[in-house]
């Protein structure tokens, strides 16, 4: 009986959300293929798809999330206790494609709160207009094809916690901003934003300044506590070495020297940085000062380092601001819809423009700036791909980056340059050197080899095969 009268509230819930989950599954099929055809093509990297792949395998067989890449617990590097609720589904599957699968169904997904939220506020015709332009939304794309990262699940589970907040449902709101909090420890900061957002907007005061503080506890309970315990420490401060060499060091300069800091964050490449985040939403987000205050963690992050990937606008690091982005520019879109209700279609016209112009600009997708070479077979994977057929699955492998995510079902799989022992098959790439500081090192690690009875194979010029020398 539970089940008779549950199906005509599910079936009633799918037709009030078709539209959205109709753009959810058309952007989780299209960017699934891409993220597969980068992988398959050998694009993909040890950091980070080789992490998680052999994290997640490891956890299999008993090893909980260790990886042979970060040299240590990968929940030392980053506490990321949301990873064990993909565990069931990558056992079903074990592989990248479920991985990569995952990730795409989880960033589209977000439309789904986000519809609900702004058809509630703003009207369906808002909905429409906003749901496309997070879907159009570069830091989206770059985030969803540069491998895999547990952060991505924080940006619709935040999502989530704002609509169901803002539908009365706090309890609800409160479990699923655990869950986001739970990707990764950085993310802890914007789930506490979002309590003082609730403590600013919302009443009882209380529940607000109760979530904030949960999530401070929380925060530094991991930080000081947790990931000690496990070996590693809290988020890479040495990114941030232009403020000081310590936490406390960072917070007095950021305190007392107001001028470095504003010379640090108005650096030409953070203020392009800062534009990839707001004109492909028409600046929306500047309208609204309140809903600015869930941007402050991921504007701290990544305008404050010197370490140019977090202001790139091209990798995981924006996954931190997107849901925070995208929530400001709604309430930018409402405010200007309420104060001006008969221009409410040039306001929408205005957005879905910006939108366009934003992903024909910045998104890897676009005009611009597509990636040709990241989903298209090459010289180099003609190479890999009859040599990974050839490697035995028993044997160590002390690889190149990009045939790490391929190789990561064995113990013994190092990023070449790396590895703590002699591994059984070395295979470098001329072309791509990473993980050696210089042509010297790179030089003097093929000796070592050399010197140790390895014999040397060169395929097509570019890659370089040592195996041991046959008695």
């Amino acid at each position: 009986m539970q089940t008779i009268s549950t199906w005509p509230r599910s079936r009633a819930w799918l037709q009030r959300h078709r539209f959205p989950l109709a753009l959810a599954l058309g952007y989780a099929a299209v960017f699934f293929w891409l993220s597969w055809l980068r992988h398959a093509t050998f694009h993909t990297q040890a950091w980070d798809l080789g992490i998680f792949e052999q994290s997640f395998w490891n956890t299999l067989s008993g090893r909980i999330m260790e990886n042979n890449f970060e040299f240590a617990n990968h929940l030392s590097v980053h506490f990321s206790p949301f990873l064990f609720l993909l565990v069931p589904w990558y056992a079903l599957w074990p592989g990248p494609a479920v991985l990569l699968a995952l990730q795409a169904l989880a960033l589209g997904s977000a439309v789904i709160p986000l519809y609900r939220l702004a058809a509630r506020r703003a009207g369906n015709r808002a909905a429409h207009v906003l749901c496309g332009a997070y879907l159009l939304y570069p830091p989206l794309h770059w985030l969803n094809l540069f491998d895999f990262h547990e952060v991505a699940f924080a940006v619709p589970l935040l999502l989530w916690a704002v609509d169901l907040a803002d539908g009365n449902r706090r309890w609800w709101a409160v479990v699923v901003l655990a869950l986001a909090a739970s990707t990764a420890e950085n993310m802890v900061l914007v789930a506490a934003a979002v309590g003082l957002y609730w403590l600013l907007t919302q009443r009882p005061r209380r529940f607000g300044a109760a979530v904030a503080a949960s999530c401070l506890a929380y925060f530094i309970l991991v930080a000081n506590i947790v990931m000690p315990a496990l070996g590693g420490k809290i988020y890479r401060l040495d990114r941030y070495a232009n403020l000081g060499a310590t936490a406390s060091e960072i917070a007095v300069t950021v305190l007392t020297k107001p001028a470095a800091v504003v010379q640090t964050v108005t650096r030409p490449e953070k203020i392009s940085y800062l534009a990839g985040l707001l004109v492909p939403l028409g600046g929306f987000s500047l309208l609204a000062p309140v809903a600015l205050v869930l941007t402050i963690p991921g504007l701290a992050m990544n305008l404050l380092t010197d370490y140019a990937p977090q202001f790139s606008g091209r990798y995981q690091y924006d996954a931190v601001l997107i849901p925070a982005v995208l929530f400001s520019a709604f309430s930018g879109l409402r405010f200007l819809i309420i104060k001006f209700p008969a221009r409410s279609l040039l306001i929408l016209l205005a957005l879905g423009g910006a939108a366009l112009g934003g992903f024909f600009w910045w998104s890897p997708l676009g005009l611009r700036a597509y990636p040709w070479t990241q989903f298209r077979a090459d010289r180099r994977s003609e190479i890999y791909g009859p040599l990974l057929e050839k490697i035995p699955p028993d044997v160590s492998i002390a690889a190149a980056t990009n045939l790490v995510p391929h190789l990561t079902h064995r113990r013994g799989i190092w990023m070449a340059g790396s590895e703590p022992r002699q591994a059984d098959i070395v295979i470098v790439d001329l072309w791509d050197r990473t993980g050696f500081a210089g042509d010297d090192q790179f030089r003097a690690y093929l000796t070592n080899y050399l010197e140790r009875g390895y014999q040397l194979q060169r395929i097509a010029q570019q890659i370089l095969v040592l195996t041991p020398r046959s008695p």
